[in-house]
């Protein structure tokens, strides 16, 4: 079972996936971060072959034909999967061709057809009339030397081609033992034969369209023809195969009016008459006794020059057409042996029944051994008169591999992946199985005793079975077996259902091609697709103390998937004394920082547990329909509705013709169940889905009627506001330009090469006069922001966009940045401005040494009102302030400190991708040319030095100091990669830089710090510096690949951060899952980064004693202190929580222990002289009190 809950899913079953180099802190979720390699799913098909596949039901075709061309169609409507093939033998089955990526060019070019049209074969009567309507007949007969007809198609050889084989084969009705009769073959060289008219002239198939004979040479004995003698005719059902064709079939591709695709019509004239009829062969023209036997096949091999002049792509795709071609109904149905032989294969052992082809004569010629290349250890034996290219001849039925017991199958399992590869079996039957002979080593296999034909089961619950959950052979791959059954009268579908149930696949069934081909496209799509979150937990905010804060947490939760839909939800919890409780009072939270399976969030409505379930429960359980949904298109205050005009197909990214599906796709935004997901027939219910609010944080308004509602972003490209009493959606707001993503997440493909992204950015509320605003970014959905009026709770009003890469905003890049809202005095006139960091540049994601970049270098203020640009910091040259050294992107947040406590900013302090620190100093009243000064205060980062690549992905946190006679600002930030968190080059670290220079001016502006060097604490010191007065601070480092991914606060006097440490993180053996890598919470002192106290209690103050592991794997969230109790606030890393004030119960609990050192013995709320609360929590107050 998932366990998809806050922080991190347990369990992602066999990926089947494409690993690259994703450029997202996702990567964790797949366990490789810069592998540029494509793994692409094991498809093994097992296809029925037994002589039961011959029945037509009544109808025009065989189940054998129906099933081959549905498999064919399937195949060549698919991509980016491994495809192996087997088929029923007298016993079990070989592999016929090893899994190989379907589109990857085949090393040899064969094609077979068979004939399978009603009027493709014709036989002449002494009248000279020609027959198509036989179900068998005689080649030679006793009344004319008789002529016959064979049209095949689908031969798409190109021109140019050398033939090198060709080959009819003929499937026997009766023995003969007539050795005197000789068949002259020729082939029509008229263009595009058409199908044969029953009781027309035999000597008109002659002809071209002109009434001309047109024909290859004829005449045996003359160049160009050939003939052939056969030595007696075998037996019923054995197949007879003509002497090689290729000089005729090389004539006809060579005729000027023959094209690639063309029918290839082969005549076949004998020589003179018998007493009584011979060579009976069967057609698919007629049934006998309700069957459609073995039609005549063509096969032909055929090459292209080396040189490229002769355009032809052939690959595993054509392989495998021609491979089900030569299918024919004959045998039982060893369903449980040829599993047994797939086992065998996908885990590398030894070959079994693929040694073989089998002890019965008739199967022994239409059976074949595994492909020589699906295995090692050993040759194969070929009897002296076996024709490699007329292997269902009767001379080549005893070959045999060599040395059996030598011979190992070669795994199809990708060498990075192993076990964790994942892997499909497609059986298709048309019944129950048979001739089961492998029961015991089957029971040995799996450790469970089975017996007969029950052993299907059995194997398949073993190989669905996670490798890390078996009992016994943990090494054998995880397999999940489908299955598909050829409906019919009588047919008992109950042992596949079953079968399919035990290994945890899915059950299809299908009477026609079509119904049969999307059966196995389901399949296909299945394999192509293989909870969690590091967002921090919204808190709701009591407006009325703004140091308190109500008991409701809400958090944002999603499941990693291989597609693009990740199920994503909101759910709303309690906080009653740093326990996260459920709506029935519960702990919601075990003991390994994950929801407990039995937890019920308190919206949900359903009996059903929710816990560890994403879409269960939540605000995706109380979605309605139509949903109101607004856009920035024309008429802004109205919802979309069905068949909305703005809605267009060129908006969606569709075809023009697409018009019905357009209507589709508005009515699936709107909340229809237009798939029909839950599978009740009713499309006009809510389809309950919510996409992943990956990164976006969920905020918290309170309105002035009592109403609250929380916003969050999703990656389906909406913006949500949610009613925090019922958590129902309130409205949905899309912009524009992410209506494109709507048939994207509609189809939901595969995501292993990138990702598409929606309103996954940061949020911001503020308040202007009597309205109410809202900011929204797209983090890597975009580069815009987008501006609500949100006044009415439930019907929001577009009111401007920030678009980057043009105009004003040239150089805003991806918007990571959370806008920062505040005040400014611009010449005397005071505005509310919006100050954004220059956004996110995703060169970043590619470069493992510090590199400038074109867009995001750049500090943006921006007038609340209207959107317009009012400065731009930069290295730009057209920048109202120019900083040279800014040339790299600010994707966090800008920390805004208003030192005076008058409304208005004084400084502002970001962190770039180049590991720099800037600072920039605001001159309220004075003009736009001189309202700045600036410049980069420190770099932590070193050129050309990949373990010195810092980036800083989050604001710094900054707080003023007033110790042992300094005065400063502490300028707090750690570095990491957030977008490879599982780079374990680069020693990141988090800095505490002392800025003195805000407390000295020259010529009435501040100063700027000259930074002497700084204290290196590393993870082996056993003893800290303490006097730290002639240092600029501290560089606190981490172990090599240990990262900060989230903000560093500062409360009391203590410096809090969280970090990731991805050294665990990869596919962990026998599980099939990503280890996501582990978090720490690390407490020390502000002013030096000593640990706060012995923390772990062995009599030592040391490195150790600074940090807590984290319970919950993956990438832990930013620390943010919660209010509900103000004699003891609580710290929350996701859903651990605990205590800032020391108690009794802390004793043992290193988590509990290191939190309870920030407020020590009793609560003290301060922060020091609390001006960095101002810049993103909410605003202080001079009351604080300071140290």
């Amino acid at each position: 079972m998932k366990r998809a809950v806050v922080g991190v899913f347990s369990a992602v079953w066999c990926f089947c996936i494409s690993f690259a180099a994703l450029g997202d802190d996702i990567e964790i979720y797949y366990g490789i971060s810069d592998q540029n390699v494509t793994v692409n799913p094991n498809v093994i098909f097992i296809f029925d072959t037994s002589g039961s596949m011959s029945i037509t039901d009544g109808t025009s075709s065989s189940r054998m034909f129906k099933s081959k061309e549905a498999l064919k169609l399937a195949l060549n409507n698919i991509s980016g999967v491994n495809v192996s093939l087997m088929r029923f033998s007298n016993r079990g089955g070989p592999v016929l061709i090893p899994a190989t990526d379907i589109d990857e060019e085949w090393p040899t070019r064969e094609v077979v057809r068979s004939l399978y049209g009603n009027n493709d074969f014709a036989i002449s009567y002494s009248n000279g009339t020609l027959n198509t309507t036989f179900a068998r007949d005689y080649l030679v007969d006793n009344e004319h030397s008789r002529a016959h007809a064979l049209r095949f198609t689908g031969f798409d050889i190109p021109k140019g081609a050398t033939i090198e084989s060709a080959h009819i084969t003929y499937f026997s009705e009766a023995s003969s033992s007539l050795d005197s009769i000789t068949f002259e073959y020729f082939a029509s060289l008229a263009g595009d034969p058409s199908e044969f008219v029953d009781g027309g002239t035999f000597a008109d198939l002659y002809e071209n369209g002109g009434g001309s004979v047109d024909t290859t040479a004829r005449g045996c004995g003359n160049a160009g023809v050939v003939c052939w003698q056969p030595d007696g005719w075998l037996s019923e059902d054995y197949p007879m195969n003509t002497p090689n064709l290729a000089v005729i079939v090389q004539a006809v591709i060579d005729d000027s009016d023959w094209q690639s695709g063309d029918p290839i019509l082969i005549f076949g004239q004998a020589d003179d008459n018998y007493d009584y009829d011979r060579f009976q062969v069967f057609s698919h023209a007629a049934a006998r006794y309700s069957r459609r036997q073995k039609s005549p096949q063509l096969r032909i091999r055929y090459s292209v020059p080396a040189d490229g002049s002769v355009a032809d792509s052939y690959t595993t795709k054509d392989k495998l057409d021609s491979l089900i071609e030569e299918f024919v109904a004959e045998g039982g149905t060893p369903v449980v042996d040829t599993m047994y032989e797939a086992y065998l294969y996908i885990n590398g052992k030894g070959v079994l029944n693929g040694a073989s082809r089998g002890d019965s004569s008739k199967l022994q010629s239409l059976s074949r051994l595994s492909h020589p290349d699906s295995y090692s250890g050993s040759g194969e034996t070929v009897p002296v008169d076996c024709d490699a290219d007329q292997l269902t001849s009767y001379e080549c039925r005893s070959k045999v591999i060599t040395e059996p017991s030598n011979a190992k199958y070669t795994s199809p399992l990708d060498p990075d992946l192993g076990q964790c590869q994942a892997n499909y079996l497609v059986l298709f039957s048309d019944g129950v199985p048979n001739n089961t002979y492998q029961a015991t080593a089957i029971s040995s296999a799996t450790g469970t005793t089975c017996s007969g034909e029950g052993c299907a089961n059995a194997l398949a619950s073993y190989m669905a079975t996670k490798p890390s959950e078996r009992s016994n052979d943990s090494n054998d791959a995880q397999v999940f077996t489908y299955t598909v059954g050829f409906e019919s009268s009588g047919f008992d579908d109950g042992y596949l259902k079953d079968l399919a149930a035990a290994g945890s696949g899915t059950f299809y069934s299908g009477s026609t091609a079509n119904e049969l081909a999307s059966a196995f496209t389901s399949i296909f799509i299945e394999a192509k697709k293989g909870a969690s979150t590091f967002v921090a937990p919204g808190i709701s905010v009591n407006q009325f103390n703004r140091l308190t804060h109500s008991n409701d947490i809400y958090y944002a939760l999603f499941d990693p998937r291989s597609t693009e839909y990740w199920p994503g939800n909101l759910k709303k919890y309690k906080l009653i004394d740093s326990e996260v409780l459920d709506r029935f009072s519960e702990d919601a939270i075990a003991s390994d920082g994950f929801f407990k399976d039995d937890a019920h969030d308190w919206w949900s409505s359903s009996s059903s547990l929710d816990g560890s379930f994403v879409s269960r429960g939540g605000s995706t359980a109380n979605q309605t329909v139509p949903r109101k949904i607004y856009t920035n298109i024309a008429t802004v205050t109205s919802v979309i509705e069905e068949d909305d005009s703005r809605i267009t197909t060129s908006l969606l990214g569709i075809d023009a013709d697409q018009n019905d599906y357009r209507k589709e796709l508005i009515q699936w935004m709107r909340g229809y169940d237009t798939q029909d997901l839950d599978g009740d027939d009713n499309t006009d219910e809510p389809r309950y889905q919510t996409a992943d609010p990956l990164h976006s944080e969920p905020l918290f308004y309170n309105y002035s009627d009592g109403k609250a509602s929380v916003f969050i972003g999703t990656n389906e490209g909406y913006l949500l506001s949610i009613d925090a009493d019922s958590g129902r959606e309130n409205w949905a707001f899309m912009p524009s330009e992410l209506i494109k993503n709507t048939p994207i997440y509609y189809q939901d493909g595969n995501v292993f090469n990138s990702r598409t992204y929606g309103m996954d950015g940061a949020i911001n509320v503020w308040q202007q006069g009597e309205r109410t605003y809202l900011i929204v970014g797209q983090r890597r959905g975009g580069n815009r922001y987008h501006v609500l009026d949100v006044t009415s709770r439930t019907a929001p009003v577009y009111k401007y966009s920030i678009e980057g890469g043009t105009g004003s905003y040239e150089r805003l890049g991806q918007t990571w940045s959370k806008p920062t809202v505040t005040n400014l005095n611009i010449g005397g006139e005071e505005k509310k401005v919006l100050i954004i960091g220059g956004g996110y540049d995703d060169n970043q994601d590619d470069v493992d040494v510090r590199t400038a970049d074109s867009v995001g270098n750049a500090i943006f203020i921006v007038d609340a009102a209207s959107g317009s640009k009012l400065a731009e910091i930069s290295n730009n040259a057209n920048a109202n302030y120019i900083v040279s050294d800014m040339k790299y992107s600010i994707p966090s947040r800008v920390s805004v400190i208003d030192r005076d406590f008058d409304g208005l900013v004084d400084h502002l302090y970001a962190g770039d991708m180049g590991g720099q620190i800037i600072r920039i100093d605001i001159y309220n009243g004075q003009a736009i040319n001189k309202l700045f000064n600036g410049k980069v205060i420190y770099s932590s980062s070193e050129d050309d030095n990949k373990e010195k690549t810092r980036r800083f992905y989050s604001a710094p946190d900054v707080a003023e100091i007033v110790h042992d006679n300094e005065h400063y600002y502490a300028v707090s930030i750690g570095s990491g990669y957030r977008a490879h968190p599982l780079n374990e080059v680069v020693q990141d670290s988090v800095i505490m830089l002392k800025d003195k220079g805000v407390f000295a001016q020259t010529d009435g502006l501040y100063t700027f710090p000259d930074i002497p060097s700084l204290v290196q604490i590393d993870p082996n010191d056993t003893s800290f510096v303490t006097d730290l007065s002639s240092y600029g601070g501290y560089e606190f480092n981490l172990a090599v690949g240990e990262k900060v991914l989230t903000g560093v606060s500062v409360i009391n006097s203590k410096l809090i951060f969280s970090t990731y440490d991805p050294s665990s993180a990869g596919l962990v053996e026998n599980s099939c899952s990503a280890a996501q890598g582990g978090g720490k919470i690390y407490v020390v002192n502000l002013v030096d980064g000593n640990p706060v106290d012995d923390i772990n209690g062995d009599g030592e103050i040391n490195y150790n004693d600074t940090y807590a592991t984290l319970d919950k794997s993956g990438i832990p969230a930013e620390p943010r202190l919660i209010i509900t109790d103000p004699t003891a606030p609580t710290l929350c890393i996701g859903t651990e929580c605990a205590d800032t004030v020391e108690s009794a119960d802390d004793d043992g609990d290193i988590f509990k222990t290191i939190i309870s050192k920030v407020s020590g013995s009793q609560s003290r709320l301060n922060r020091i002289f609390t001006n960095s609360w101002s810049s993103d929590i909410e605003p202080a107050t001079k009351d604080d009190d300071n140290e």
